[in-house]
């Protein structure tokens, strides 16, 4: 302040110029509100005349009347406070108008004596932004940008600040003006606002849309300056042309038949897609929308509308449809059953031909579907324990999965799933493989080995019993044969006993050892019983009786019951004449081996 006296007393001429600077913009002020309450009462009359004159579309009358009674509502009263502040430091508040406690609450005063009020009392999630801001003025000169600003009452309103940068004459920042526009009511009314860009050419300039104005025979008498930004041409070449001399011929056509029946009902049109040629030459997609501008006397004098490019929604919209098409086609042509479910939900949303013509529903039909419809009842709890673990990744296919057609039959399908993620939701995307065939073929397989098994079973019974027969029929024989041995042993136990010492002499000399001798020698003691015979092969029944190597042992019966074939030829001969002998009936006790 010290140095703004300072200036005061120093620089008169650059006052007087600023006093009358304000006086102009004070004038320019006025006669924008003069313009402002002419075109609101313009209007307002102009709903009554439409009104009478447009009796039967009493509805629609209604609710336009509201909109522009609640838009006049909101010019007369929108609270706008205008203020200066320093450049530097903390941005202390000079000057600031009285109607800024209208919308805050707060006294002119108060922003001038606490010099942090207005940057303390802006909501924590907006600082930083509205700091990033204030670097942005210094860059542009200017500046316009909303944020949330705490009033008196301790509620958050949207303000919007539009700045203004003052320089030194060698360019070093003086002060900035700006202005405060509570904008909380008009959030929800940026469309109607847009509506009325006119009104307010400062803010239309600060939008992306393109603010024109036609008469009524279709001729631009107003052109934003947007206009360069969407076709590339000034304000200036727009005027004086009508909206399809920027179209192609067929195009223009086309939008001038359905504009036509528009402007012969007088009534509001929004989102009208219409494409355009830039200056450049290549096509450009707009969205038009307007409302009728109707003088006091009720007649049409044209539209005020808003241009928006769509050019590059339009295309990416095609380019989405571009790629839902091949991505449609790719999966109609897989043989595989294809499905993509919603983790959360567990519901299908996409799906292929083929899967649906394994369960029998229409692809309208299956996207009304979840989980529990194409599994059994009985099944369900496997199935979700398998789908979770396909979405932890623990397993990639889950085999042979029970699936249940419309008709309730019921096939079975290796399903391999992947998990996925789109627009930050996760989803599973799985491949139906039938396996119907294969289980049915290795259930035939099963049966089949099941039977053979059986025969096996059946055949190895049979030659156990054969075997068995032939066990017991060697049993009987070498039983006769023990029996014979035994008793002619105890009628001359002398001549045996020396014969078998003669032949114990024989075996140590030759140091014959029959094979098997171990078992055949328990079977022969006595302590094997006949359990040694049975674990011994029919076939070689005779030889174990004949070949055991202690033929001083009191079993030796087995011996002397048939012919050793292992024994050495002196030894079998040997035996051999003992046996004559005691086959004659004539007893040579002292005769030996």
């Amino acid at each position: 302040m010290d140095r703004m006296a300072t200036n005061q007393s120093a620089e008169i001429n650059p006052l007087e110029q600023i006093q009358i600077r304000d006086e102009a913009l004070e004038q320019h002020r006025q006669h924008l509100e003069e313009e402002v309450a002419q075109r609101t009462a313009a209007l307002e009359e102009a709903n009554v005349l439409l009104g009478k004159e447009l009796a039967e579309r009493k509805a629609a009358e209604q609710e336009l009347q509201a909109a522009n009674e609640q838009l006049s509502i909101l010019l007369d009263s929108l609270p706008i406070a205008v203020y200066r502040c320093r450049a530097e430091g903390d941005y202390a508040v000079m000057y600031m108008s009285q109607n800024v406690v209208f919308f805050t609450g707060y006294e002119a005063g108060n922003f001038i004596e606490e010099a942090d009020l207005w940057f303390k009392r802006i909501h924590p999630d907006d600082a930083a932004r509205v700091t990033a801001e204030m670097a942005t003025l210094f860059e542009k000169g200017m500046n316009a940008f909303a944020y949330r600003w705490q009033d008196a009452d301790g509620n958050y309103r949207w303000i919007q600040d539009s700045q203004r940068l003052i320089r030194h004459r060698d360019g070093t920042p003086d002060y900035m003006v700006g202005m405060w526009q509570d904008i909380t009511e008009s959030k929800n009314l940026e469309l109607r606002l847009r509506e009325s860009e006119q009104r307010f050419r400062n803010v239309a300039e600060l939008t992306t849309d393109w603010v024109w104005q036609i008469d009524a025979s279709g001729t631009y008498v107003y052109s934003g300056a947007k206009v360069h930004d969407l076709l590339g041409y000034n304000p200036e070449e727009v005027c004086g042309k009508t909206p399809f001399d920027f179209m192609p011929p067929d195009e223009a056509a086309r939008v001038a038949e359905i504009f036509k029946n528009i402007a012969s009902k007088k009534i509001p049109f929004s989102f009208l897609e219409n494409i355009n040629l830039h200056k450049d030459g290549h096509r450009v997609i707009l969205e038009t929308s307007g409302v009728p501008l109707l003088g006091d006397d009720g007649i049409f004098h044209g539209y005020f509308g808003t241009e928006r490019d769509i050019t590059e929604r339009k295309l990416a919209a095609q380019a989405l449809e571009d790629s839902e098409r091949k991505f449609r086609a790719i999966l109609d042509a897989a043989v595989d059953g294809i499905l993509v479910a919603d983790v959360q939900t567990l519901r299908l949303v996409t799906a292929n031909r083929a899967i649906c013509d394994m369960l029998g529903y229409s692809p309208e039909e299956i996207y009304r579907l979840g989980l529990e419809d194409i599994h059994p009842a009985e099944a369900l709890s496997h199935v979700k324990k398998q789908f979770e673990r396909q979405m932890e990744r623990d397993i990639r296919v889950a085999p042979n999965m029970p699936v249940k057609r419309k008709d309730g039959s019921v096939f079975y399908a290796d399903v391999s799933s992947s998990p996925m993620v789109l627009a930050g939701r996760p989803y599973l995307v799985g491949v139906f493989h039938d396996v119907t065939e294969r289980r049915q073929a290795e259930e035939n397989v099963r049966e089949i080995n099941e039977v053979l098994e059986e025969k096996v079973r059946a055949r190895t019974r049979q030659l156990l019993e054969a075997q068995e027969d032939l066990l017991r029929k060697e049993k009987l024989a070498v039983l006769g044969q023990v029996a014979g041995s035994v008793g002619h042993e105890l009628r001359n136990p002398l001549g045996i006993s020396e014969h078998h010492q003669g032949r114990d002499r024989q075996f140590r000399a030759h140091r014959v050892r029959p094979a098997g001798f171990g078992a055949h020698q328990a079977a022969a003691s006595g302590s094997g019983g006949i359990r040694g015979i049975d674990r011994a092969d029919p076939g070689q029944a005779h030889n174990t009786a004949c070949c055991h190597g202690d033929f001083g042992h009191p079993g030796n019966a087995f011996a002397l019951a048939g012919g050793c074939h292992a024994n050495p030829p002196s030894v079998a001969q040997s035996y051999q004449q003992r046996r004559g002998s005691h086959a004659g009936g004539r007893c040579t006790g002292n005769q030996r081996g």
